[in-house]
């Protein structure tokens, strides 16, 4: 039976310590989240924290992070006898349902922090804290200053030395130019579709390209889907389309292609080729930018770092390539194999 929302249990099971689930909106990754976060919890006494960037954003989360859980009888059967699920700016509790005189403390199950305040959280111990979500970590809104740095402060409070803390990112696919692709060095188009992908023996990557069958046919009935399929939003949507990433130069070449030099910036090396203008009128060579290399071609560096001097004969530019490179740019004339170069 297929399961209407995100299956997280499936990225679950690759036990690996951090994990990024990205794809399509509306397909129930942050629901799985929540739901795996709560089974956690009642079968196994872990708590939880739930990550938003801001202060702004985790406030309303907050507020309504419990209700689409109240009709979940998978939930709602884990629930103790007289007690009840709430929510405060800061935490998800447990609490008891009558107005007896025997008055029981409510329990912490999860907690809410924002990543801007992360410096106040230092000296607390998350000694029961095993799943840290990062909802949201990819954003339209642009990232926080030093906020790499903020994020690795907060996984060193709550994780310590403890084994069996797990870390999740999910998002919808926004751009794969962001911080956090770029730090991990994630190469998007090597990650095939709907399988959970396992990345430098730690990490476990998935990009969910599709709806279940039942959120599908569901969201054709409705007045979004109108409007999405007049104005593009339904590939972002439905389709799983980076909606920030401009694709318009990029693609794979087909046909002959003139090997010209290699090139290695901050490490990645890739290759630069001549391709014949499809338009016949134009005679002058485009530029193609690939990861295939040819490994006796010659091999330039822009950066002091990227020049090992060795046998691939890697010379230091010295910026005459950089104005050619934006003439191509401006003029329209370099295509890229894909968007991570």
């Amino acid at each position: 039976m297929e399961n209407k929302y995100y299956d997280f249990p499936r990225i679950f099971k690759k036990d690996r310590k951090w994990n990024m689930i990205m794809g399509v909106r509306g397909n129930g990754k942050s629901y799985g989240a929540k739901k795996h976060c709560l089974e956690r919890y009642f079968n196994h006494q872990e708590q939880f924290i739930w990550v938003r960037r801001t202060k702004t954003q985790l406030e309303p989360t907050a507020n309504s992070w419990l209700a689409d859980m109240v009709n979940d009888e998978t939930i709602t059967s884990l629930v103790p006898k007289g007690f009840g699920l709430k929510t405060s700016k800061k935490h998800i509790m447990l609490y008891k349902l009558d107005n007896s005189k025997v008055k029981v403390k409510d329990v912490i199950i999860g907690y809410f922090i924002p990543l801007t305040t992360q410096q106040n959280f230092k000296s607390v111990s998350y000694h029961n804290v095993a799943t840290v979500i990062f909802d949201e970590f990819l954003t339209f809104e642009g990232y926080l200053s030093n906020e790499l740095f903020r994020f690795q402060e907060l996984m060193s409070t709550i994780e310590r030395d403890r084994e069996n803390f797990k870390l999740f990112l999910i998002s919808n696919n926004v751009s794969i130019d962001n911080i956090y692709f770029n730090a991990l060095k994630i190469d998007i188009s090597k990650i095939e579709p709907m399988i959970p992908t396992n990345f430098d023996g730690i990490g476990c990557v998935e990009i969910c390209d599709t709806k279940s069958l039942k959120l599908a046919k569901a969201y054709k009935k409705t007045l979004s889907n109108w409007f999405g399929s007049k104005t593009g939003y339904n590939e972002y949507s439905e389709k799983g389309d980076w909606i920030l990433d401009d694709l318009t130069f990029v693609g794979k070449i087909k046909g002959m292609k003139k090997f010209k030099y290699n090139c290695v910036i901050n490490g990645v090396m890739f290759g630069v080729w001549e391709y014949a203008n499809p338009i016949k009128k134009y005679t002058i060579p485009l530029l193609y930018f690939s990861r295939q290399v040819n490994p006796d071609g010659t091999t330039y560096s822009l950066m002091k770092q990227d020049f090992t001097g060795g046998k691939s004969e890697i010379t230091i530019l010295d910026g005459s390539f950089v104005p050619v490179w934006i003439d191509e740019i401006k003029s329209c004339n370099i295509t890229y194999e894909n968007m991570e170069i």
